[in-house]
C-alpha cells in the first residue's frame, strides 16, 4: 500500500497499488500548485510506482508540472499513441459540392502534411524505442476518392497515388522502427506485404486488431511472411469473407474476437479452399463470434468438425457466440456437440431462442466446464434484456445439476415480472387473491437469497449465481463454501454497486481486445 501525505489535513491518504483509478482520482483532485508540493516531498521510487499505475495520460499531466517530474515520468508519456490522418468531411455536404478540385487537393495536402509531421516526432528514436501500444488509423480511402471524383478531378488514380504515397512510406518506416510493439490496432490501413514482413520481425507483438482493413492473399505459388508472435487477435470488417483474410499470415493465434454488427455488417466465413489452408480452430484456445449471419453459424460448426477430424479434436477452452438473431436448438446442439471434442472451461451461448433440458444434459459431456453464461431470447428479439423463461426456476437448478464441475452460472431469469407488467394485470390473473383496500403488493422485495437456496439444493458445488440484464448483474450471490448456525449454506448478496461484476468481465467479456479489458487475453508467457 502506498501513502500519499496531506500537510493540509495532516493525514495520510492510502492508495492501493492494485487500484489505478485511486491514484488518478488523488491527482484530478489537487491543483497543479498543490500537486507540485505534494509530489515534491515524494520519494522517486513511489513516483516510479504511481506513474505506473495510472497510465500514460495522466504522466502527460505530470511532466508538464516541472523538470523534475518532466524527467521521471518522460519514459511513460509516450508507451500508448494513435496516429490518425485528418479525416474528410462529409460528402453530402452542401459546401464541398461546390468546392473545387484544386481546394480538395489542398485540403489532401494539409492532411498529408500535418500526418508526415506527426510521424516525424514519434519515429525520433527517444519516442519510438519507448512505444508500446499503437494504433493508426485513416479515413477510407473509397471517401478520398469519391471526394476527387465529386470535384470531377480527371485522373483520379494519379492524384491519390501523389497523395497516399509518402503516408504509405511513412506508416513502413514507423513499424519498421517500433520493433518493441506488444499491441498493434489497425484501422482502415491496407495491410501490404511490406507491413506484414515488418510486423514479422517484431517478437513481442501479442496482441494485433485489424478494423476495415483490406489484406490480399498471395498467389497460390507465392510465399507470404508469416507473424508467429501475434496471440490474441480481432476482426471487424465489412460483411465479406476477406475480413477474415489475415488469419493467412497469424499461424498462432490463441485467443480470436471476430467482431460482426448485427444487421450492418456481420460475420462472413471465407471458401472452404481458405479453411483447408487457415484454419484457426487448430490452435485456438479461446474465441467470441460476435453476430455471426444465420447461414454462417453452419459453416463456423463445419469448421470446428473438419479441426477436429484433422487435429483429433479441439483445444478450446473458452467459447462465446452471441447471435444477431435467436439460435434455435438444432444448431445450439450441433454447437456444443462439436465443443465436446474440447477440454472446454467458459461457455458463453448468448441468443437462444429455445433451452430444453436435452441441452444440459448434452452440456454434462463436457466435463470441465466451470463457468456457464444462458440468454434467452424470444423469437425476432435482439435484446439480450431480463425476460421471462418457458419453464419455472426451480426446474432449470433441477438440470443443472446435470454439469458435475459447474461453479458460476449467469443467466437472464426474469425474477420480478410483476415490477415489469402493467400495475393491474396480475389482477385479471385465476386465483390471483383478491386485495380488498386496493393496496398494490410489495414490488420493492429485494431479499432474493432463497433463489440461491433452491440453485444450491440441487448444485452443492455452486460458487455463484448471476441473474442478468443484457451483461450486467441485477442480483448477483454467492454461496459457500461456509455454513450458518443453523448448518445452512451461507449466502451472500452483492449490492448493486458490486455489480458492474468482475465476474461477468471474466466469464463473459466484450470485443476489446486491444485495451486489454478482454479477460480472456493471453499473453507471451502463456
Amino acid at each position: 500500500m502506498l501513502f500519499i501525505d496531506s500537510p493540509e489535513q495532516h493525514v495520510r491518504q492510502p492508495v492501493e497499488a492494485d487500484q489505478a483509478h485511486e491514484c488518478r482520482a488523488v491527482f484530478q483532485a489537487l491543483s497543479v500548485s498543490r500537486s507540485k508540493l505534494e509530489l515534491q516531498k515524494m520519494p522517486a521510487e513511489i513516483l516510479d510506482a504511481i506513474i505506473k499505475l495510472v497510465g500514460a495520460e495522466s504522466a502527460r499531466r505530470l511532466c508538464s508540472l516541472c523538470r523534475a517530474f518532466r524527467q521521471i515520468s518522460f519514459p511513460y508519456i509516450h508507451t500508448s499513441r494513435k496516429l490518425t490522418i485528418l479525416r474528410i468531411p462529409n460528402l453530402h455536404s452542401l459546401d464541398w459540392h461546390l468546392m473545387r478540385s484544386n481546394e480538395i487537393i489542398k485540403h489532401l495536402t494539409i492532411a498529408r502534411q500535418k500526418f508526415m509531421e506527426n510521424m516525424m516526432f514519434i519515429t525520433r528514436p527517444d519516442v519510438i524505442l519507448r512505444i508500446r501500444r499503437l494504433e493508426l488509423a485513416t479515413a477510407n480511402d473509397v471517401c478520398y476518392r469519391g471526394l476527387l471524383k465529386l470535384a470531377q478531378v480527371r485522373d483520379v488514380d494519379t492524384v491519390f497515388s501523389v497523395y497516399c504515397r509518402p503516408v504509405v512510406q511513412g506508416i513502413n518506416n514507423l513499424l519498421a522502427g517500433a520493433r518493441h510493439l506488444t499491441t498493434l490496432c489497425f484501422t482502415r490501413i491496407e495491410i501490404s506485404s511490406a507491413i506484414v514482413a515488418v510486423m514479422a520481425d517484431m517478437p513481442a507483438l501479442y496482441t494485433l486488431e485489424i478494423l476495415y482493413c483490406d489484406y490480399k492473399l498471395p498467389s497460390a505459388d507465392g510465399d507470404s511472411d508469416k507473424v508467429p508472435s501475434v496471440r490474441n487477435l480481432t476482426l471487424r470488417g465489412k460483411p465479406n469473407e476477406r475480413t477474415l483474410h489475415p488469419l493467412a499470415f497469424l499461424p498462432n493465434v490463441l485467443v480470436l474476437v471476430l467482431a460482426g454488427e448485427p444487421l450492418y455488417s456481420p460475420i462472413c466465413l471465407p471458401s472452404d479452399s481458405f479453411r483447408e489452408c487457415y484454419n484457426p480452430f487448430s490452435t485456438l484456445e479461446r474465441i467470441i463470434i460476435q453476430f455471426p449471419e444465420h447461414d454462417e453459424t453452419l459453416r463456423i460448426y463445419d469448421w470446428m468438425c473438419d479441426a477436429i477430424r484433422k487435429f483429433d479434436g479441439l483445444r478450446l477452452t473458452h467459447f462465446k457466440a452471441l447471435m444477431q438473431s435467436p439460435l434455435d436448438y438444432l444448431d445450439t446442439e450441433k454447437f456444443v456437440f462439436a465443443l465436446q471434442f474440447a477440454p472446454l472451461r467458459t461457455l458463453v451461448l448468448d441468443g437462444l431462442w429455445h433451452i430444453p433440458e436435452d441441452l444440459f444434459i448434452e452440456l454434462a459431456d463436457c466435463p470441465q466446464l466451470e463457468q456457464l453464461t444462458l440468454t434467452y431470447a424470444h423469437y425476432n428479439d435482439t435484446s439480450r434484456a431480463a425476460t421471462v423463461w418457458p419453464e419455472p426456476m426451480s426446474q432449470y437448478a433441477e438440470w443443472l445439476a446435470y454439469l458435475p464441475a459447474l461453479r458460476d452460472f449467469a443467466w437472464n431469469y426474469l425474477v420480478d415480472p410483476l415490477a415489469r407488467s402493467g400495475t393491474r394485470e396480475y389482477w385479471n390473473e385465476v386465483g390471483y387473491p383478491v386485495v380488498p383496500d386496493g393496496r398494490l403488493p410489495d414490488l420493492r422485495f429485494r431479499d432474493w437469497s432463497v433463489l440461491a437456496r433452491i440453485f444450491v439444493a440441487y448444485c452443492p458445488d455452486l460458487h455463484s449465481l448471476e441473474f442478468l440484464s443484457e451483461r450486467t448483474a441485477i442480483l448477483a450471490f454467492t454461496m459457500g463454501p461456509g455454513r450458518d448456525v443453523d448448518g445452512r449454506v451461507t449466502v451472500v448478496s452483492h449490492d448493486l454497486p458490486w455489480n458492474g461484476s468482475k465476474r461477468q468481465e471474466e466469464m463473459n467479456p466484450n470485443d476489446d481486445v486491444v485495451n486489454t479489458k478482454n479477460a480472456w487475453v493471453v499473453g507471451l508467457d502463456e
